[in-house]
């Protein structure tokens, strides 16, 4: 066995709002005075301007992986003029909060500026203040609300809610601007697991989440879902339109743990076979990176894996520090491939009916990660020893390239098997340079894209449809090429699906759209190819499909030996 973790987790299970006082430290609310508007003016946004929208769906990329960052995030752009915050997705805890230069009496290391608030206060007897505390709060004053949660590795955020703009972008192609309420958290206490953040995005069941807020205003259905990828980044999601359902494990959500994403009790499986361990209280979790179990499952996963070990070529990595149980080999290791033969997956079986079970299978991949070390360390913790008391907790590296889905409407969670490369809908465009000189002539669809000069385009957000794509294709064209013709539209969703909508002209038309999803490295390696030596695997069968003669020929033009100029970035 190792050491102990020395960052095993970014932890951000079940935000305790928290009576005041009830704290160890000393809590001191500010009294809030009018800012010299830096931001918005306030006022709360009226839903009657949304409700006669069709619900779409918001997707936002994510950025970050498992280790040895140990946290996703994503960029949220908040305030007038709006600005950009990195955020911590959690489905853990409900509020969203920002570090504030209120000023700030206590804040840590962020990527921006602290976040300038505006005048706009939720005041204390608003239903969303009340949300925030238990029943028998009462307010300090009228004229703000204060709030206090706290994490489960010990950091806390202290401030005051408002509301301020934030600037979205449905799938739909419409750009929103709804005032929503948030933290202006100006006295924070970093946890055990604390990186450098600019506050979180609540993303759980509760009245003042992001995802609730935007449902009570028409925008999007109550659903909220992600795609961690296991080589990094992957994508966020609010709404209900961007998954096949009939594609989806589903189970219904626990009705004893009604304030988080639990799908209630489940049995523990290894290799196919019981364990002997049921009755597990289970929880999903975006803000926790690794997995665990409480003592009595931990200690039965932890023999069955070293069960599975005897006689294998690993040896305890007793001098890797990463995670309390590491193995190396005779060499380092550099990839999960490498070793994941010596090991099992894992289950938990979830009862979804009378008779029918649902099962999250986890594969060596999704509990296992390679240390800086060359080891390979188990991503799975004590929860006991973690203070989580009789939980059990799904984090980051269990959901890694599937699909997860919190269906709030149907008091649902769902899983699926994904590529979390790409968005749902994912289009690679190719613009001859001879058509658009410089691409300028096609502004609409430019602004929903990023063009380079050379003519390409990798069209990652927002995650548009055929349908979609085409009108804007042909209104963005109407002026400098009437007459255009345009090749079939195709995209090949993530269940492996295949969609074509042809679009129809006299002429015939330079504009091509690539007939499979491909990873940015491998569209970084046909064009550069210097960038060639790091691919392996699939990824290389997709170099060998490119490099076929004719396929994509006018992408040739796009060569740069500069890759920030190609829009992949």
């Amino acid at each position: 066995m190792a050491g102990s973790p020395t960052d095993p987790t970014h932890l951000y299970p079940w935000a305790m709002s928290l009576k005041f006082g009830s704290t160890d430290h000393q809590i001191e609310h500010q009294k809030w005075w009018k800012w010299s508007s830096s931001g918005s003016d306030g006022g709360s946004s009226s839903s009657s301007v949304y409700k006669q929208v069709e619900p779409s769906s918001i997707v936002l990329p994510l950025y970050g992986n498992v280790y040895p960052k140990g946290f996703y995030f994503v960029q949220v752009d908040i305030g007038h003029p709006s600005k950009p915050f990195f955020l911590d997705p959690d489905t853990g805890s409900d509020l969203t909060w920002l570090q504030c230069d209120a000023p700030c009496v206590h804040c840590t290391r962020a990527h921006h500026p602290f976040y300038k608030p505006n005048n706009d206060l939720v005041i204390c007897n608003d239903p969303l203040c009340a949300s925030l505390h238990s029943g028998d709060y009462k307010c300090e004053t009228l004229e703000q609300c204060d709030y206090e949660v706290e994490y489960a590795d010990g950091g806390s955020s202290l401030g005051v809610l408002l509301n301020d703009v934030f600037s979205l972008k449905l799938s739909n192609g419409a750009k929103v601007n709804p005032h929503l309420a948030l933290g202006c958290g100006y006295d924070q206490i970093a946890g055990a697991s604390h990186h450098p953040s600019d506050g979180v995005l609540g993303l759980g069941k509760g009245r003042t989440s992001l995802i609730s807020q935007l449902k009570n205003l028409g925008l999007v259905r109550n659903v909220v879902g992600h795609c961690l990828s296991g080589r990094g980044g992957g994508y966020l999601f609010l709404g209900d339109d961007v998954y096949d359902a009939s594609h989806v494990t589903w189970t219904p959500m626990s009705h004893d743990l009604t304030n988080h994403y639990s799908p209630g009790h489940a049995e523990l499986l290894f290799g196919g076979k019981s364990t002997g361990v049921k009755n597990l209280h289970v929880v999903f979790d975006s803000g926790s990176s690794y997995s665990y179990l409480n003592s009595q499952p931990y200690e039965a996963f932890l023999y069955s894996v070293e069960k599975e070990l005897r006689g294998k070529p690993l040896q305890e990595a007793n001098n890797d520090p990463t995670l309390p149980f590491c193995w190396k080999g005779k060499k380092p290791f550099v990839s999960i491939s490498e070793v994941k033969k010596y090991f099992k997956s894992f289950a938990l079986s979830f009862s979804k009916g009378w008779k029918s079970k649902a099962q999250f299978e986890m594969p060596p991949e999704s509990y296992l990660i390679i240390s800086s070390k060359g080891s390979v360390c188990l991503g799975v913790l004590n929860g006991t020893e973690a203070g989580l008391q009789n939980f059990n907790i799904i984090g980051d590296v269990s959901m890694q390239d599937k699909m997860v889905i919190f269906d709030n409407e149907k008091n649902a969670i769902g899983w699926a098997r994904a590529n979390c490369d790409h968005p749902p809908y994912s289009y690679i465009l190719v613009f001859d340079s001879s058509l658009f000189e410089p691409c300028l002539g096609i502004s609409d669809l430019a602004a929903e894209m990023s063009i380079c000069r050379c003519g390409f385009a990798l069209f990652n957000f927002p995650p548009l449809k055929p349908q979609t794509l085409k009108r804007r294709i042909r209104r963005s064209s109407v002026h400098s090429r009437p007459n255009l013709k345009f090749s079939p539209i195709s995209y090949l969703s993530n269940e492996g699906t295949r969609y074509s909508i042809p679009i129809s002209g006299k002429e015939p038309s330079p504009i091509v759209l690539s007939r499979r999803l491909l990873t940015h490295s491998v569209l970084a390696a046909w064009l550069l190819p210097s960038c060639s030596q790091a691919i392996e695997g699939r990824e290389a069968l997709e170099l060998e499909r490119l490099r076929r003669p004719g396929l994509l020929c006018s992408l040739r033009k796009a060569q740069s030996s500069d890759p920030t100029m190609l829009g992949l970035w």
